[in-house]
């Protein structure tokens, strides 16, 4: 008997920091993408904008990354608020899937551009994708496992909806770039 409860509490305890650790990768990922993205806009905007003497990408290239970037900005923004509210793994996924699937097919090509700004948006790609994987995208089957319940804490919710503040506001700065031009 001890042994089962001594199995249930080690289960019990994995389960935990599985849920954790899930839950702080996707703050990760979702940070590291705002990183990138604030990162990318000192490069493009003043390309976008006409202020930039010396550009290093024709303004075209500019605002079809800036388009990518106010993109994923968006998508990361409506998942914050989609997760905060916490859920099921399928709940979670779905939140993903919804608001930052699409966002990957909107990807620059990224040949021919300079090192830096290619590897900026190739890291937004990729902490987007990273954030999709995090959660399975369909629920469990009738009878199957159960599926893992998540919830944030306090701290998380803040995190959460500081990184929305923060996408909201790459997409001003992306949206008044544009109306300078």
């Amino acid at each position: 008997m001890l042994k089962k409860k001594s199995s249930a509490l080690i289960l019990s305890v994995a389960l935990l920091l599985v849920v954790g650790c899930t839950a702080s990768a996707v703050l990760n990922y979702v940070n590291l993408a705002l990183n990138a993205a604030e990162a990318i806009l000192p490069i493009i905007v003043p390309i976008i904008n006409g202020s930039s003497q010396t550009p290093v990408i024709t303004p075209a290239k500019a605002q079809e990354i800036a388009d990518f970037v106010g993109a994923a900005m968006s998508g990361l923004a409506a998942y914050s608020d989609c997760v905060a509210g916490g859920g099921t793994d399928a709940q979670m996924g779905l939140c993903a899937t919804k608001d930052l699937a699409g966002i990957l097919a909107k990807m620059p090509e990224l040949q021919g551009l300079p090192a830096s700004i290619a590897t900026l948006v190739q890291n937004l790609a990729t902490d987007v994708q990273q954030i999709i994987s995090e959660y399975p995208q369909t629920a469990s089957a009738p009878g199957g496992s159960k599926e893992t319940v998540h919830s944030w804490s306090s701290g998380q919710k803040a995190k959460l909806a500081s990184y929305k503040a923060r996408a909201i506001a790459v997409q001003v700065k992306l949206a008044a770039a544009a109306a300078k031009r």
